[in-house]
């Protein structure tokens, strides 16, 4: 698969204190969730985040996540934006299976 790759950390901790923590170090919290898998807390960079975000084919598209040295097939569900910066605050990515059927809306 060609496309959008973005790159994340897992996270260790789980929260608002801990999401506040990864922000003030210039990444945005995110969940990857869905499959047979259990939810896993990870992190972007902002400036990575935005360019794909900008680029028109993220959400709602299939993109690659890169975590842990593999490479996943995810789609975007959805960002929350802070109102006053208009920068990211948090993503829900999901993940998609080989054989499953996903709608998007």
């Amino acid at each position: 698969m060609t496309g959008i790759v973005i790159n994340v950390d897992v996270r260790e901790q789980t929260g608002t204190g801990s999401a506040r923590a990864v922000r003030r170090l210039g990444n945005v919290p995110g969940i990857l969730y869905g499959g047979s898998l259990p939810p896993v807390a990870i992190a972007a960079k902002q400036n990575e985040l935005l360019k794909a975000i900008r680029s028109g084919k993220f959400i709602a598209h299939m993109v690659e996540l890169e975590y842990s040295g593999e490479r996943q097939p995810v789609i975007p569900k959805a960002i929350q934006w802070d109102p006053l910066t208009d920068m990211p605050v948090h993503f829900d990515l999901y993940r998609v299976e080989a054989n499953s059927v996903i709608n998007v809306d």
